[in-house]
């Protein structure tokens, strides 16, 4: 498909050989590097408004002698902090922000009437029973690759959200298109097929206890999800990370070296209650009743065509009526639990505003006395008090600055890029082409044990896939996850901010949950900060999967993702504003320090700690974390 932006052409692979070709580009070296010029250019007019009229801009007097050399040499020095930002962290990466589509919205089916069944079409306008021809299809990616947002419509009521932030410019870190993703499994391959699985298990225990589902295996024929997962050739490289068997199917990928599985399957973060000033938040939800949705045709049909609304918190969206089943929509029935199931998970995940559990998270540890790292200008200082720039309000802020920084990132992915099918449309693509190999091998599904399973449950129709929200999916592509993304970026801030201390050295109390969703007491067991933030990742990224809305790839490489934007927003932040906090120190004291989600790209010498897997915050690490996220199979 033609790209038709000049920007887009930094783009490497199909999609820039096509723009080439298309518009006939001579050097396409010269358009690489275009989106990255427009960025320093846009830094640059920053700069220059700053400068602008000398010290009257900000309100400073005419003055002459000392006074006037000094506020010079103030704003020479800020002009160069934005200087330094922008050549360390924009020229850095020139040249080298392509990324690669899986091209499975090229797949065309049909003579008569083409479509393209595997591409994103939720809510895009001229659907025909939940496809959308391939000229319709074609007139809609041309308008956002042309950021042509008039010339969107949309099926039915539900607006589509947000595309045109995937061409938004941010103005710290690096820009939105450089954090690094591999195209998402394609529609043919066993690892989707494998994911498909995964979520029809997940549909089918999403109102079990967490905990029984780490104890009790037999009891819920989990070794048949082995079983499942063992007739496809990718699901060793999927799952493979920690094992992710019976035991701990549900609970991510995230755990080494050694913690997101220690401890109730809940975080403490999601349990204990949390001080917001002079008020006390309980983390009680209004939790929703064991019905699924989008296993009929017709509902199906409603679903993906958007009939019916959305539930992101905001003006524009008009969420389903309460049909009875979801007490999410009657704040005042007093129906309110502990979360522990997975369609607890869910019912959290379906309108929590941005970043509101990771703000919990930092309230929780700032009010408990959780020692922050110690490469923190004046953390051990007898005389100063770290408040604004290396303390609460720092944590405070760059919790909240970071999600933007991250959702620019993942909604760049999701439109411009991979416009990736979500988990609801994918299961009715197998369901419509019978497994039979039309278009494309889709064998294999139908012969598990969930797909059996569900065919024997009398309500469902075959193998569509039961979804926790009564709207399915938001109207915006899989791959990433905004969840999981977000919540990569956000707890890379917080393992960075503070030390990855046991929770035992923390005060308490300590939380489980009963079957009942009754609050108890537990002890912390050898939880440490760290890892009750990973977690929480997983909780929340996962949470999104035990909804049926995503698949499980969405939820890993949005971590990963939002991961790098983290670094660079904390390098920027360190970096050039204040020259006190170390990044550049010998040791894990005296430089800043984070565990990564995953460690395989770095050897001995990059770590710090001998338990804690510690790795600096730096240019080399975020670099590093590009590399291994772009490679590594999960």
């Amino acid at each position: 498909m033609s790209n038709g932006d000049s920007r887009y052409a930094g783009m490497p692979g199909d999609r820039a050989a096509a723009y080439d070709e298309s518009n006939g580009a001579e050097n396409s070296n010269e358009e690489r590097t275009s989106r990255l010029q427009h960025i320093v250019s846009r830094r640059r007019v920053m700069q220059g408004v700053a400068m602008a009229g000398g010290m009257s801009v900000l309100g400073f007097p005419s003055a002459s002698g000392t006074a006037a050399a000094i506020q010079s040499g103030r704003l020479a020095d800020a002009q160069q902090r934005r200087e330094d930002t922008r050549d360390d962290l924009l020229d850095e990466f020139t040249g080298d922000i392509g990324h690669d589509s899986n091209d499975d919205e090229d797949v065309v089916v049909g003579s008569q009437s083409p479509v393209r069944p595997y591409a994103y079409t939720k809510a895009v306008a001229g659907s025909d029973g939940g496809f959308v021809d391939e000229s319709q299809y074609d007139v809609f990616v041309s308008a956002i690759e042309s950021e042509t947002w008039t010339a969107i419509t949309k099926e039915n009521e539900r607006p589509l959200v947000s595309p045109n932030s995937s061409f938004e410019f941010g103005t710290e870190g690096v820009d939105p298109w450089v954090g690094t993703m591999p195209p998402a499994p394609a529609y043919d391959s066993d690892r989707t097929k494998a994911e498909l699985v995964d979520l029809y298990w997940m549909a089918l225990v999403r109102d079990e206890y967490l905990e029984d589902l780490r104890i009790y295996i037999d009891s819920y024929d989990l070794g048949d999800r082995d079983d499942d997962l063992d007739q496809f050739n990718d699901t060793e490289s999927l799952f493979r990370r920690y094992n992710l068997g019976s035991s701990n199917a549900f609970e991510g990928q995230f755990h080494h070296p050694g913690g997101s599985v220690i401890g109730p399957p809940v975080s403490q973060f999601l349990l204990a209650d949390v001080d917001v000033g002079a008020m006390t938040s309980t983390p009680e939800i209004r939790y929703f009743s064991e019905t699924d949705y989008g296993t009929s045709s017709s509902e199906w049909e409603e679903i993906v065509t958007g009939v019916r609304g959305g539930a992101e918190p905001g003006p524009g969206q008009t969420p389903p009526e309460n049909d009875g089943n979801l007490s999410v929509d009657d704040p005042e029935s007093g129906e309110t639990r502990f979360i522990h199931t997975g369609r607890d998970l869910a019912a959290f995940t379906r309108g929590d505003p941005s970043y509101e559990p990771y703000m919990r998270a930092a309230l929780y540890l700032l009010n408990r006395g959780a020692p922050l790292d110690p490469a923190l200008a004046y953390v051990d200082d007898d005389d100063i008090f770290p408040y604004i720039d290396h303390g609460a309000v720092a944590v405070l802020d760059l919790v909240a600055r970071v999600a933007r920084n991250a959702l620019q990132a993942a909604w760049h992915h999701k439109w411009a890029v991979h416009r990736r099918l979500r988990p609801e449309t994918y299961a009715q693509r197998v369901e419509y082409y019978d497994g039979a190999g039309s278009p494309a091998e889709l064998t294999g599904i139908e012969a598990t044990n969930a797909y059996s399973e569900l065919q024997s449950i009398s309500e469902y129709e075959d193998s569509y896939l039961p979804l926790a929200f009564p709207e399915g999916s938001p109207a915006h592509p899989a791959y990433p996850s905004g969840h999981s993304t977000l919540g990569g970026a956000c707890v890379t801030v917080l393992k960075a901010l503070f030390e990855n201390e046991s929770l035992s050295s923390i005060d308490g109390p300590y939380h489980d949950v009963t079957d009942e969703g009754e609050r108890v007491t537990t002890f912390p067991q050898a939880m440490t900060v760290h890892w009750e933030l990973n977690k929480l990742l997983q909780n929340i990224g996962l949470g999104r999967c035990w909804a049926g809305v995503h698949f499980r790839t969405d939820h890993v490489y949005g971590a990963l993702l939002g991961e790098q934007i983290a670094i660079a927003t904390l390098l920027d932040h360190f970096e050039y504003n204040n020259n006190e906090t170390n990044t550049q120190g010998s040791s894990e004291d005296e430089r800043l320090t984070f565990s990564p989600l995953v460690d395989d790209e770095f050897d001995s010498s990059d770590m710090y700690g001998s338990n804690d897997w510690q790795v600096a915050v730096s240019f080399d690490t975020l670099e590093t974390l590009r590399t291994q996220a772009r490679n590594e199979p999960i």
